[in-house]
């Protein structure tokens, strides 16, 4: 029975202005139609960046339609192999932009206008810039269709809001109760490290790691940890939604220290720049030795990592008293479902930890790390002989004792904390172990540019290429049976570098520099991978990169060899064919798929480089007329030698 009664009516003015409030609350609809479940969230960790923005499921497949959030006009289109492949970005009336990746193809008049300019220029990637009136927008309109293009490892669409500067803005905030999400995060692993060279947790110069107790939101770390001098938390977990496996990142985290905040991370927004804070947001060489990434819940060094806010001495935990201290790790996602981990700590100075005798016979085994610029020697099993200090000789030329820092089980451990001009260059050991050489160079520091030479190796490190002091070592390796010359192992993985640096190579005299570039060995993959690199002035090869690791000179001078999958000579090219598909087999320095050239009967065709697959492909769009065609194609590779091809072929 409809209900007139006049409390009734109220309550539905009430009701219809609480719906009409929302719907004005939101200036933004949805990207998608039918998905509302993420592969991916904003801020998460990435291998070399934070993530920019949502990564939108689209059930496995291609093609669902992508639209408008809301009025603007087309700004941007990119057609790349790399990055997000197909991507559209819009400008609103508001100033914030939106972006489009990853995208199967973009909606018909903006396909055929992308279309239009690669076949002009005859090349397949373009960044193109229209102006506004070209290609104006309206709020749910189709933009393009989802897809997997770009460096994609699946169907999904990426999806970010910048504002006017370009910063980037969770887009989360924007869609409340969009994405279903009651689950809190899940936390893995706990961390605490030690801080500076007289600090210890446990009794020791390392990091320890503890699984916690508990679940749904309540965790736990039981026994009390012990520690001496500066000491910081790290955490490693992930966040979940509802019906969804995948891993999803944790945005916001705080630390308390009994009842006070000393450490405040909230992810909402960032700019392209800070996204490299990563490096240093996390443990790097723990990520690079296991895997996993520790988040630091305090500031690092040269960390300026802008959504980090409040906090009370960089996050770091420094005790003065001996009493029992809680710590409280509060852990939140964007749906505002939280964790939180519980847990004490102590101050503890402890007194000499060496002991005042050793078996005399036996021989220790030898390991070293160098953590925050501290050199670590440990000597397992160790004799008397080794409590007596180990003779070390310096870079300048003196020789010292080098006396442990303390033992710990069946390891003694000594500590030095590198600095230009004392550098250890030999330690000799007094059991027959074969002596330690060491290279350490010279400091980089963050605040100056920085010029490293060693023999004929030269380095440059721009300001603020390391985010702080490190030492740097530089070490001369035999060849290897491919390499043009001496590998050099320059400093070591898991430094953490903000910017790129500059290294020169020596070519070898009396070789000819023609095809010649400086190569990378991937540890991982067991595999050499050549650098963009030019020739110097002075015999030398020069290329920039990220990364410290092993490097050498090798000689590239073989062109791409195409093989046809989907295709043979002379046979008839079923209409139920797609697209034309080569493998590609590169030697080393990468494909230069910007002059990649195919024609059919003299006339360029657009070939499309998809590195993730190492495929070559011709998208059948409009295919030939039916008969006897000529497809050629010439493939050049990073140093300029030139596969090419070429077929017969029938269509019907």
């Amino acid at each position: 029975m409809l209900n007139n009664s006049p409390s009734f009516f109220l309550l539905g003015v009430i009701l219809l202005g609480l719906v009409s409030f929302q719907v004005a609350e939101r200036p933004y609809r949805f990207p998608l139609d039918i998905h509302r479940s993420l592969s991916g969230t904003f801020g998460e960790l990435r291998s070399s960046h934070f993530h920019t923005g949502l990564d939108i499921k689209v059930g496995g497949r291609v093609g669902d339609p992508v639209y408008a959030i809301a009025d603007g006009y087309v700004y941007r289109l990119n057609a790349s192999p790399n990055g997000y492949g197909n991507a559209l970005y819009l400008k609103h009336p508001d100033g914030n932009f939106s972006v489009y990746g990853h995208l199967y193809k973009f909606a018909d008049t903006l396909q055929a206008y992308m279309r239009d300019i690669q076949y002009h220029f005859e090349k397949y990637p373009q960044e193109v810039y229209p102006e506004k009136e070209v290609f104006p927008v309206k709020r749910g309109q189709i933009i393009g269709y989802a897809g997997n293009s770009g460096r994609s490892f699946g169907p999904h669409l990426h999806f970010e809001i910048r504002d006017s500067l370009e910063n980037i803005l969770d887009p989360l905030p924007y869609y409340p109760g969009e994405i279903k999400d009651n689950i809190p995060p899940i936390l893995r692993t706990v961390g605490f490290e030690p801080l500076s060279s007289s600090s210890r947790v446990r009794g020791e110069y390392r990091k320890l790691t503890l699984t916690p107790t508990g679940s749904s939101g309540n965790y736990a770390i039981s026994p009390i940890i012990n520690i001496e001098g500066p000491v910081g938390i790290e955490y490693h977990g992930h966040d979940k939604k509802d019906a969804a496996y995948n891993h999803c990142g944790i945005n916001f985290a705080q630390l308390y220290l009994d009842d006070s905040l000393i450490y405040d991370l909230r992810i909402d927004t960032f700019s392209f720049d800070d996204r490299r804070y990563i490096h240093q947001h996390i443990d790097e060489s723990y990520y690079q030795a296991f895997d996993k990434r520790l988040q630091k819940a305090y500031i690092d060094e040269g960390n300026e990592f802008v959504a980090i806010h409040e906090h009370k001495n960089r996050g770091i935990i420094s005790l003065d008293d001996n009493k029992i201290h809680t710590y409280t790790l509060k852990l939140r996602d964007g749906a505002q479902n939280e964790t939180i981990l519980t847990g004490r700590i102590r101050q503890t100075a402890t007194a000499s930890s060496l002991p005042t005798s050793l078996p005399t016979k036996r021989k220790a085994s030898i390991t070293y790390e160098v953590k925050r610029n501290v050199l670590k020697l440990t000597a397992t099993n160790p004799s008397q002989s080794y409590l007596e200090g180990l003779s070390t000789s310096l870079i300048n030329g003196n020789t010292q004792s080098w006396f442990p820092a303390y033992m710990k089980g069946n390891r003694l451990v000594y500590l030095w904390p590198l600095s230009q001009g004392d550098y250890p260059t030999q330690v000799a050991f007094p059991d027959g172990n074969e002596a330690l050489l060491f290279h350490f160079s010279d400091d980089i520091h963050p605040e100056v540019n920085n010029f490293v030479r060693k023999g004929d190796v030269h380095l440059f490190f721009p300001q603020k290429s390391v985010f702080s002091c490190t030492s740097i070592d530089i070490e001369v390796l035999p060849a290897t049976p491919v390499s043009m010359g001496p590998v050099y192992q320059i400093g070591r993985k898991g430094v953490p570098l903000f910017r790129q640096y500059t290294m020169s190579l020596p070519i070898q005299k009396g070789m000819d520099s023609e095809k010649l570039l400086i190569a990378e060995w991937d540890e991982k993959e067991k595999e050499w991978y050549g650098m963009e690199s030019s020739t110097g002035e002075e015999n030398n090869l020069i290329a920039t990169t990220r990364s410290m690791g092993r490097f050498t000179i090798m000689k590239d001078d073989q062109p791409p060899r195409l093989i046809p999958l989907n295709f043979r000579e002379g046979r008839v090219v079923p209409r139920s064919a797609p697209t034309l598909r080569f493998k590609v087999d590169e030697n080393l320095s990468g494909i230069d798929y910007g002059n990649v050239r195919g024609t059919i009967d003299g006339k360029w065709v657009l070939f499309i480089w998809d590195p993730r697959y190492d495929t070559l492909y011709f998208p059948l769009e409009n295919r030939p007329a039916k008969g006897i065609h000529i497809l050629k194609v010439s493939v050049p590779d990073g140093m300029g030698n030139i596969g090419t091809a070429s077929y017969q072929l029938s269509f019907n």
